[in-house]
Order: structure tokens, then sequence, then C-alpha cells
């Protein structure tokens, strides 16, 4: 079955549904193809994403946007993935083949806009939870500490000084933005940067060779 799926990728032809039900049954709940993950990976995935957020069932992470195919700029970006809820970035760098990425339950949008974690009264702690759920994780490194824990989800980070974390950062020359600079992707979709005490403190500044949004569909 995995090389079914790899040479039909390859040619980029179309997998049967029945396929992707086998695959999710023996390789975790949820199916996705992305040309930055390896099968390996795509397995490590599901898994981070099914245990993370609960998911008992088979879900799928469909392609809505990559750079190298739709455009390294923040407009292309915004075009494609503005009011998407349930989205999983996926980022390759470009010089140490590092893949890390995020989750966030918050729709992109073009407009300058910090969001913050909820604090509506109105809604339960699930509903909360839920509406709030951002994390970042790594799947690929060349770090060979990290390499022995991947793949690695990371929460957040609460900075001093903030008495409510930011989520993600919306901004019309942003791309995916996570945190309060824990991921920064400017204006063309090409380069990276971290806050040096965020919670993703392993990378600075790198080059990025490609960026893929995946929205999440089967999430309760």
């Amino acid at each position: 079955i995995r090389q079914y799926v790899e040479d039909k990728a390859l040619v980029q032809e179309v997998i049967p549904d029945a396929i992707k039900l086998l695959l999710a049954k023996f390789y975790g709940l949820g199916f996705c193809y992305s040309s930055i993950l390896s099968f390996v990976e795509m397995t490590m995935l599901s898994s981070l994403l099914s245990s993370r957020l609960n998911i008992n069932s088979t879900f799928r992470l469909r392609l809505l946007y990559r750079s190298s195919r739709d455009g390294c700029k923040a407009f292309a970006f915004h075009e494609r993935c503005d009011s998407a809820a349930n989205t999983v970035t996926i980022i390759q760098s470009k010089e140490f083949d590092h893949v890390f990425g995020g989750f966030t339950a918050v729709p992109w949008m073009k407009r300058n806009k910090d969001v913050r974690k909820s604090n509506r009264t109105t809604d339960s702690s699930a509903e909360k939870k839920q509406n709030d759920d951002t994390f970042l994780f790594i799947l690929r490194s060349r770090d060979t500490a990290v390499q022995s824990t991947l793949p690695r989800l990371i929460e957040l980070k609460n900075l001093k000084g903030i008495n409510t974390p930011i989520l993600v950062q919306h901004g019309t020359s942003l791309g995916p933005c996570f945190g309060f600079e824990d991921i920064r992707i400017g204006s063309n979709m090409s380069d990276a940067h971290t806050f040096y005490n965020g919670s993703f403190h392993l990378l600075k500044g790198i080059t990025l060779s490609d960026v893929n949004i995946h929205p999440l569909s089967g999430r309760p």
C-alpha cells in the first residue's frame, strides 16, 4: 500500500478513498499526503494530532495552500487560507531540512490583530479549549538530541508581562504566525524567525523551502 501511495503521489494522481481508509486503519486515524513529509512523518503527524486533539475517528488533511506552488507571498496565503479554521501548518527549512509547524483552531485573516486566549465567560471550559487550541510540533531535525524525542509537541509558552497569551498573529504582510513570535513568517513566505525566549526556542532565523497549510476535516 505504501509503495502504491508514493507512486500515485509522485505523478499527482488521485488516491482512492478506500486506500486512504486502509492507511488510516493501519497507520493512524488521519490521512495526509504532503510533499514535505516522508511516510513515517505522515504517520507521526497523524498520531500526534489524534492524541492531542482527542480525535477518535478518521480525519483528513487536504492541501489548501503550498508556497512553492501557489506563490511565496503573504497575499497568496491570505487569498487561499483566510477564514479557514482548524488548520495544520507544515514548514520545511531550506538550509537544515527541519520540518516543524503548528495547529490552530483560530481562523486565519489578513486584518492586523493579535488573537489571544478566550476570556469569554459564556463558554464552557471545553468550548474555550476547542476554540483556542493552538500548539506547535517538530517532525524532523538534524539535532541528534531532538531526534530521539520526535515527534515533539510544544505547547505555547506564557511570557512574563503578558496576562492573556497570544495564540496567533494576523496581518496583511504576515504569513502564518504562532504565539508571540514563536513562529513568525514574513511577507515573502520564504523566511521565518522565532522569539529568543518563546516556546519554540530551537530555531533562530531560517530560510524556508516550502510552507503547506492543511485544513483538518473530521475534528469533533
